[in-house]
């Protein structure tokens, strides 16, 4: 019975006493052109035909790959993976949960979570924050806070006060003394005091044609 060709040539590197951590112990030539290598530390190498290159530690955790483009991607032990774009300077982190980050070269981060939500932390450190909703949260670095609702409600967070725009044109400020302050579309004011009395409300007349 005549033995199947084989389809791989291997060479064994000698001289294994005087090998080093980056000494190539066994080499493996494909046809298809690719070419693997196990060095002394039982780690291997992968060149493909293209010139990407791939690194497998010797427990297979660790995976590093370059790409012919200059793309980087590594896959950690922790279950993390790593993706560096070359072209936009920009890294793709992915971790076991499902939560993408992505650094850009201008400082801004991004956090795209499992569920839908995703936080932007801009150049200037304010953090953005989208809910599945559609509820947009803007934080400063003041700490001013900005809520736009679904609805188009918007919110206004500050250390002296709360205030809230309705789509009609109402303006509602709640003071951290417990004042609010409710100004109408209509142009009527009413003030109350921490207790809910109204202690001021007057109607702001409208222009009229004269007669």
């Amino acid at each position: 019975m005549s033995m199947p060709s084989t389809t791989k040539s291997i060479t064994f590197k000698e001289n294994l006493s005087m090998t080093t951590n980056n000494a190539v112990l066994e080499e493996v030539r494909h046809n298809d052109g690719r070419v693997e290598r196990i060095k002394s530390d039982l780690s291997k190498q992968i060149v493909f035909p293209n010139g990407s290159k791939q690194e497998i530690s010797a427990d297979g955790k660790q995976i590093r790959v370059q790409f012919y483009n200059g793309d980087y991607k590594e896959k950690l032990s922790d279950g993390r993976c790593i993706y560096k774009y070359a072209s936009t300077n920009t890294t793709e982190t992915e971790y076991p949960d499902g939560t993408h980050i992505y650094e850009f070269p201008n400082g801004q981060i991004e956090k795209h979570l499992p569920d839908g939500r995703q936080e932007h932390i801009l150049p200037d450190k304010t953090k953005n924050i989208y809910l599945t909703d559609g509820t947009i949260i803007s934080i400063k670095t003041n700490g001013e806070k900005f809520i736009q609702h679904p609805n188009q409600t918007k919110e206004v967070h500050t250390d002296t006060y709360k205030r809230k725009l309705f789509p009609n044109g109402s303006i509602l400020t709640v003071f951290n003394t417990g004042e609010q302050e409710i100004r109408y579309a209509n142009g009527k004011i009413k003030i109350k005091d921490a207790q809910g009395n109204i202690i001021i409300e007057k109607k702001t007349p409208t222009n009229k044609n004269n007669k």
